[in-house]
C-alpha cells in the first residue's frame, strides 16, 4: 500500500491518539477538535518537510493538546519509490537530521508581537458594556477586570492573559456558548488571569484553571485567586506563584472530570500541588446532582449550592 507524505503523517498521528484529517504539511500551527463533542480546538500540529542530499524524505514537527500539556515530536524519514510514491516499508530511521526551524525562537518572536498588537487593542475598548450571555449562565456577578467586545461570532468576553510580572501577553476569548479560544499568538504558558488585589506577605492564594471557576472562588472567599486557563498550565502557574511569593498559602482548586475516563483535571491539580507541597481540594456533590447535572469544578458547585458551600468545602478541606 503506497502512503502520500500526508497520509503517512496521519496514520502516524491516529497511532497515537490523535483524530486528524486533511493533515497538511506546511510549517503553520494548525488546529483541531480530537473529538466532534469537544468545545474548541485544543489540539494542534504542526509539520515541515525535507529531503536530504541522499533522497531522504523527511518530515518533522509536533503535534500535542492545549488542555493536558501532552506534546509529541514527530520525525518520520522514508525513501520515495520510483512513481513517486511512499511505502511503509521504506521508513527508515538511520538518516540524519535536515536543517530544523528553531520553533522555540519563532514562537517567543510571535509572542512578544502579539502581545504589542492585542494591548493596543485591548486598550481602545470600551469598558462600559457589562452583560455576556457566560455571565449570567455563571452567576459571575461582574467583569473582575475582563471586558466584552463585539466580534463576527457575537459578544466575546475578553480575559486578560498576564505573567508572574504583570507583562499583558493577549486574552481569552469566551464566546457567547462558552466556547473558549485565544487570541492568536498569545502566550498561555506560565501565564493566568488573578482575581483580586494581589497576594503579600502570609496570605492565602487559590489557583484554579477556569475563568468561570476562579470567578466562583474569588466571590466566595474574597481572597486572591489565580486561574491557569486549562489543567496542562496548573502546575507551571503554581511554580510561578510559589516562586514570586514564597510566604503565601496556596491551595489547589482542581476539576474533579469522573466523568472522563482520563480524569484530567484531577490528575494534573494533584501533579500541581505535589510539585510545590501545598493542600489541593476538589468539589464534593449530593449523588442526585452527579446523576442530574454532571458537575465538575466549583463553578458547577456554586451554580447548583451557591457560595456559601464553595466556601465551606474548600475552608474545611485545607485547615
Amino acid at each position: 500500500m503506497y502512503l502520500n507524505n500526508e497520509e503517512i503523517a496521519q496514520e502516524f498521528f491516529i497511532s497515537n491518539g490523535f483524530n486528524v484529517t486533511n493533515v497538511a504539511i506546511d510549517g503553520r500551527i494548525h488546529r483541531f477538535k480530537n473529538n466532534a463533542s469537544d468545545k474548541g480546538e485544543s489540539c494542534w500540529y504542526v509539520l515541515s518537510q525535507e529531503t536530504t542530499t541522499t533522497g531522504v524524505d523527511c518530515i518533522y514537527g509536533a503535534i500535542g493538546d492545549h488542555r493536558t500539556g501532552q506534546k509529541i515530536p514527530v520525525y518520520i524519514s522514508h525513501l520515495p519509490d520510483i512513481a513517486g510514491s511512499y511505502t511503509k516499508k521504506g521508513v527508515i530511521r538511520s538518516s540524519p537530521l535536515p536543517p530544523r526551524r528553531d520553533y522555540k525562537k519563532e514562537t517567543a518572536a510571535l509572542n512578544e508581537k502579539t502581545a504589542i498588537i492585542a494591548f493596543e487593542y485591548w486598550k481602545r475598548l470600551p469598558s462600559g458594556r457589562k452583560f455576556h450571555p457566560y455571565l449570567r449562565k455563571k452567576k459571575i456577578e461582574r467583569l473582575h477586570g475582563a471586558k466584552i467586545a463585539l466580534s463576527p461570532e457575537g459578544y466575546e468576553l475578553l480575559v486578560p492573559v498576564l505573567d508572574i510580572e504583570k507583562k499583558f501577553w493577549g486574552f481569552q476569548r469566551i464566546l457567547e456558548d462558552g466556547e473558549k479560544l485565544f487570541f492568536r499568538g498569545t502566550k498561555k504558558s506560565d501565564c493566568f488571569f488573578e482575581f483580586g488585589s494581589g497576594l503579600g506577605g502570609k496570605s492565602v492564594g487559590y489557583i484554579c484553571e477556569g475563568f468561570s471557576t476562579g470567578a466562583s472562588i474569588y466571590q466566595a472567599l474574597g481572597q486572591s485567586v489565580f486561574c491557569s486557563f486549562d489543567a496542562g498550565n496548573l502546575k507551571r502557574v503554581a511554580f510561578q506563584i510559589n516562586k514570586k511569593f514564597p510566604d503565601s498559602r496556596l491551595v489547589i482548586c482542581g476539576d474533579d472530570d469522573i466523568f472522563s475516563p482520563s480524569n484530567t483535571g484531577r490528575n494534573y491539580a494533584e501533579a500541581a500541588a505535589s510539585s510545590i507541597s501545598c493542600p489541593v481540594v476538589f468539589p464534593k456533590f449530593e449523588p442526585a446532582d452527579l446523576l442530574l447535572n454532571k458537575p465538575t469544578d466549583f463553578n458547577d458547585l456554586y451554580l447548583i449550592s451557591g457560595p456559601d458551600n464553595v466556601k465551606n468545602q474548600i475552608v474545611e478541606a485545607t485547615k
